[in-house]
């Protein structure tokens, strides 16, 4: 019951997490010297 809670309570964080890691690869994408590290990682 208490994990179940916890679990709920990380999930905004984690989401968050993916979501700035996601506009982090999307803006490193936009500069052209950037894009081959996106690809490969």
């Amino acid at each position: 019951m208490l994990r179940l809670s916890f679990k709920i309570m990380t999930y905004p964080i984690r989401l968050f997490g993916k979501m700035l890691e996601t506009l982090e690869a999307f803006f490193w994408n936009g500069q052209s010297n950037h894009a081959k590290q996106v690809v490969i990682r």
